[in-house]
């Protein structure tokens, strides 16, 4: 039985476990207040997960005598993370006096089909695997640099997603010595280490691709 009595919170280790993540009200908490009878006074449990996420759930209440019974529903989005969790009782009288109960902690588990935040991990099969890697290539290579009919080369730009055309002319020879009978030897040199860097990059890329293909 989870007490409290004056001003401390006492958590059994057998009501430390509260759900696993991404659980929904399948586990009740009650809490006991011992010797406190003040009228009209609300509850909220404070809670605070182990990666700084806090949230505050309202505690039903009803007076036994001359204790109070403070019943906690447990849904879905009171597991909002795994691992250990910082729980504190905040209570409220009816003149908006406030008095804070000690600190104690729950627990809270990780499920297999979910992640450390109660969400669904996605499974893939291999075929969607190669659909995507399909899609992604794709994807690469439409936005892959371009030699146009006009002679010169288009790049696309990502913030506009559209292609724009550059003042470099291709099918130009780049001379290894640059002196005054060079053929526009800055402009290819750029366009040459352009090309060549995106090339690596879509290479780089695919080969990430295949290696988690091949770790299926």
């Amino acid at each position: 039985m989870i007490t409290i009595q004056s001003g401390k919170l006492s958590i059994p280790e057998d009501e430390r476990f509260i759900g696993f993540a991404g659980d929904n009200t399948v586990v009740t908490k009650e809490f006991h207040i011992l010797r406190r009878v003040v009228p009209s006074s609300e509850y909220t449990l404070c809670l605070r997960f182990d990666d700084g996420n806090v949230k505050t759930v309202p505690l039903r209440s009803a007076q036994f005598g001359s204790d109070v019974r403070l019943t906690w529903e447990i849904e879905r989005d009171d597991l909002a993370s795994t691992g250990i969790v910082t729980a504190q009782v905040k209570m409220t009288d009816g003149n908006g006096n406030v008095q804070h109960t000690t600190k104690d902690y729950f627990l809270v588990g990780t499920s297999v089909e979910l992640d450390d935040e109660g969400r669904e991990i996605e499974h893939i099969n291999r075929s969607q695997l190669e659909e995507s890697i399909k899609e992604a290539v794709e994807g690469i290579e439409a936005k892959s640099s371009y030699l146009g009919d006009d002679g010169y080369w288009y790049v696309f730009d990502k913030d506009n997603e559209a292609f724009f055309k550059t003042g470099y002319r291709g099918r130009l020879s780049v001379d290894s010595q640059m002196d005054e009978h060079s053929l526009n030897p800055v402009s290819n040199s750029t366009v040459t280490a352009y090309v060549s860097e995106q090339i690596a990059g879509i290479r780089q890329e695919i080969g990430d691709i295949e290696t988690a293909l091949a770790a299926i």
